[in-house]
Formats: C-alpha cells, structure tokens, sequence
C-alpha cells in the first residue's frame, strides 16, 4: 500500500506537460468525449508510441493541413478546432524530432527565446516572456512551478530556443 501511494509513475516525459482532458476541454472548447481522445493521443505521442496516430503526425512534419484533415475524421471535429489541435501536436512532435537532433549532436544546452509569448505557469507566477534568454538543459527543458517544460509544447505557447554550440558561447 504505501509503495502504491508514493510510485505513482509519471507518464509524460521530462519538457512536456502532463495535461488532463478538462484541459484540453477548455482550451479547445470540445466536448469531454473528443478531450479524452486528444489527452490519449498527446500521451502516445510524447512518449513516441508505436502507434499509427505517431506515426503518422511525425512523418507530417509542420503539414498542418494533412494533420488537421485526420484529426476532422478522427475526432469529428471541425476543421477549425482540428486546427488548433494539428498544430499544438506539430509542436509537440517537432520538439521530439529537436530533441533527438541535439542529443544526436551532444548539444545539451539551449536558450529560451521567447519576447513575443502570453502563456503563464498554471499558477500564474512565471510567464514565458520571463524565461526568454534563460539557459536549460535540452533534454529536460526549463524548471517551472508546471515542472520542466520545452519551448513551444504549452498550450499555445509560441516559444522557440537557440541551441548553444558549448566553447562558442
């Protein structure tokens, strides 16, 4: 029992935000049916699942259209909220692909770019304007009150980094 209360395993890898399907409701306005979809295909997604929704957003790159026209069939949503939902999950795919790129490269270092972005911590107590500039370790992204988190893979976040070559600082 106690090893049950304090084992619980995180199910979202280190950068990326573990979101609950009332989240993803209010944000894209969907109904709880389509929440939980989009929250189980964020879930395959971050943790690269083999999967043919992975799979398939991966080999689309940033072809938002491609993706959002899936996401209208999969979830039978209109082509406006499929979207929104197509390019948070560009983001969060493109960040992966990042990620392995630099690590690929023994690049471990990274700075926030990140003037132009509204997105708050979930407290509200750090904006991603704050974080702009701001070293972190590539792999596991920037300490916040949300947990570690990479640029571009909140919610609405248009955040981006510069990779830092290490002896060109």
């Amino acid at each position: 029992m106690f090893l049950k209360l304090f084992s619980k395993k995180k199910r979202i890898p280190y950068g990326y935000i573990e979101y609950s399907k009332e989240d993803f409701e209010s944000y894209f306005s969907i109904s709880e049916d389509i929440a939980r979809q989009v929250e189980k295909d964020y879930i395959s997604l971050v943790n690269q699942s083999d999967n043919k929704f992975t799979e398939f957003v991966n080999k689309s790159g940033r072809d938002l259209h491609s993706i959002s026209n899936e996401l209208v069939k999969r979830y039978a949503s209109n082509k406006s909220t499929a979207g929104q939902i197509a390019l948070f999950y560009a983001n969060v795919s493109s960040s992966i692909g990042n990620q392995s790129k630099r690590s690929n490269l023994g690049i471990t270092q990274c700075k926030w770019l990140g003037s132009a972005c509204s997105v708050k911590s979930k407290d509200n107590s750090i904006s991603h304007q704050s974080l702009d500039g701001k070293s972190y370790d590539c792999q596991k992204g920037i300490l916040t009150p949300d947990g570690y988190v990479l640029p571009s893979v909140a919610l609405g976040c248009l955040c981006s980094c510069r990779v830092i070559l290490p002896g060109l600082e």
